[in-house]
């Protein structure tokens, strides 16, 4: 039962798809003389428009500028910002190193500079990041900094009244729960929303309290009322809010843990179904965003070309469940992953035959081999279906064509 688990990571970041963009060289040529609000205007746009890759470039010429010369309080708050952008970025294309990296540069910069407002944003993103990572990898590798950090943006945001970073911190620290049992840490992280001034009309408020009281029904082994309270949340969910989604996977992922310490396996079972049905439930920008990470890894022919690499392996490096990849790749590629591993390595093999300075003392057969296929029955298959030529014939017309 323990697989069966979906977390949700509410993160405050730019939510964006990432299309093809120029080369990071010209777009640093092209804007490394315009001013770095306009630089910032552009970049905004950019993410509205779902160019990250180049929105990436503008953000990185502002913090590049401004990592040495931030002299005046507004240069440093301007960098810790760019910084923020940097890692929301980083997120997108799935490089948790750079997404950290950037957060804890933000995070140095802001406390230099008195930069408060700011504090409860980045310990949030960096406690985000950290549960990403326990979650992807089934591990937990940094539960302490995931704690930490969550637990630091809670108390900055309660004291700054910045209760929707609040509310994000404390759903995290929720989902964080469920995969790390630290009681104390959960019971600390309730009671400091609960001493917190929240207006009762803001939204969240009453999805938060109800989902706290189902927390603490669960620590202290009531789990019919923790169920009844989980149950009873989905009402709450602000209406109109573009992360409902978000907020009932939460909801379900809690029944499903419940439902299994009370014996209901069963239902337990049924209620992860509808968790993976709801989290197949893609949004046009998520498609878009999980496509574009697949091509990405696609492009890169040391991952490829391993014989070992499968639906499983480009979803752990997506970060996605292989439902969810295979859906994607299915309905935003138009071809199911096996047509597609298909064509990126047939082409590799084409650039491999015509390269006769590197692979001209190769086999046709070792070509084969080299770009990932187990049999030159099956790659001869591929390549005649993708060419419509056989490997050999492919070989022989651009020798002819490069004669002519």
């Amino acid at each position: 039962m323990h697989r069966l688990k979906i977390f949700v990571i509410l993160i405050l970041c730019i939510a964006a798809s990432c299309m093809a963009a120029e080369s990071h060289v010209s777009l640093y040529g092209k804007w490394q003389n315009a001013d770095n609000s306009h630089l910032m205007d552009i970049a905004r746009d950019l993410v509205d428009r779902n160019s990250c890759d180049s929105a990436l470039v503008c953000y990185s010429i502002v913090a590049d500028r401004l990592r040495d010369n931030a002299y005046l309080q507004e240069d440093k708050k301007l960098l810790s910002r760019a910084l923020n952008n940097i890692s929301f970025t980083a997120l997108i294309f799935f490089d948790y190193k750079a997404a950290v990296n950037a957060l804890q540069e933000s995070l140095k910069v802001s406390i230099e500079s008195g930069y408060d407002e700011n504090l409860s944003f980045v310990n949030l993103n960096l406690g985000g990041v950290y549960l990403g990572c326990n979650i992807m990898y089934g591990k937990k590798l940094f539960s302490d900094e995931v704690w930490n950090y969550l637990h630091r943006a809670s108390e900055s945001a309660v004291s700054s009244e910045q209760y929707e970073v609040a509310f994000v911190a404390f759903l995290n620290m929720g989902q964080m729960y469920f995969l790390d049992r630290q009681n104390e840490q959960m019971k600390e992280a309730i009671s400091l929303l609960r001493r917190a001034d929240v207006p009762a009309d803001m939204p969240l408020a009453a999805y938060c309290d109800r989902y706290s009281r189902g927390l603490e029904a669960y620590m202290s082994g009531n789990y019919n009322q923790a169920l009844a309270m989980f149950n009873s949340m989905k009402p709450l969910i602000p209406q109109g809010d573009l992360l409902a989604p978000k907020y009932e996977l939460i909801i379900l992922s809690a029944i499903a843990d419940t439902c299994k310490e009370l014996g209901d396996y069963a239902a337990a079972i049924e209620t992860a179904s509808l968790l993976l049905d709801l989290s197949s439930n893609l949004t046009a920008p998520e498609s878009k965003r999980i496509a574009d990470s697949v091509l990405q890894i696609m492009d890169n022919t040391e991952i490829i070309t391993d014989p070992g690499f499968s639906l499983a392996v480009l979803a752990e490096h997506i970060g996605r469940s292989a439902k969810v990849v295979s859906q994607v790749v299915n309905e935003t590629l138009g071809k199911n992953f096996k047509t597609l591993l298909g064509e990126y390595r047939i082409r590799e093999a084409c650039v491999r035959l015509l390269d006769t300075d590197t692979y001209g003392q190769y086999t046709i057969e070792h070509i084969a081999e080299s770009v990932g296929f187990n049999s030159r029955s099956n790659f001869s298959v591929t390549f005649k279906k993708i060419t419509g030529l056989t490997p050999a014939q492919f070989q022989k017309s651009s020798i002819s064509d490069s004669g002519n």
